[in-house]
């Protein structure tokens, strides 16, 4: 069961910039995700569209631009429980890493990137709720299969 991270309690104050190894960590995350979507993208070839494929390399993209983001240092998000959510996000990500290539359902694939995407973006802005969403959509999806 993922953990979810609470939405009040937030003290400017108490948040602390993420650190360099916790911003890594997460990098490497989308990088693996992007990874997994190109070995789906790959296995899958010809029972993609060209818009799905047109998908999947927009997913991939954000990932990998969003992961340079954090080596660089351009995105510094802050959170006052950062162990709770790399654990989370890791736990996920791994998973969705790990069941997407050898996935069928198509439609389902597309929403795990989708998801991603929208993980990721959510960590970079420190959005509490959108990481929530965002993770709970995706363990939900992963229990579709």
């Amino acid at each position: 069961m993922v953990k979810t991270l609470s939405t009040t309690g937030f003290l400017p104050s108490m948040s602390a910039i993420l650190t360099a190894r916790q911003r890594a960590t997460l990098s490497q995350q989308w990088k693996l995700m992007a990874y997994s979507l190109n070995q789906y993208q790959t296995a899958h070839w010809t029972r993609l569209t060209l818009e799905q494929q047109l998908d999947i390399n927009a997913y991939q993209n954000s990932l990998l631009c969003r992961a340079q983001d954090m080596e660089d240092g351009l995105t510094q998000p802050t959170f006052s429980n950062a162990e709770l959510l790399l654990a989370s996000v890791c736990e996920l990500t791994q998973r969705a890493g790990n069941e997407l290539p050898g996935m069928r359902s198509l439609s389902l694939a597309l929403n795990i990137g989708a998801i991603s995407v929208a993980l990721a973006s959510a960590v970079a802005r420190s959005n509490t709720q959108g990481i929530n969403n965002a993770l709970r959509e995706l363990s939900s999806l992963l229990n579709s299969d």
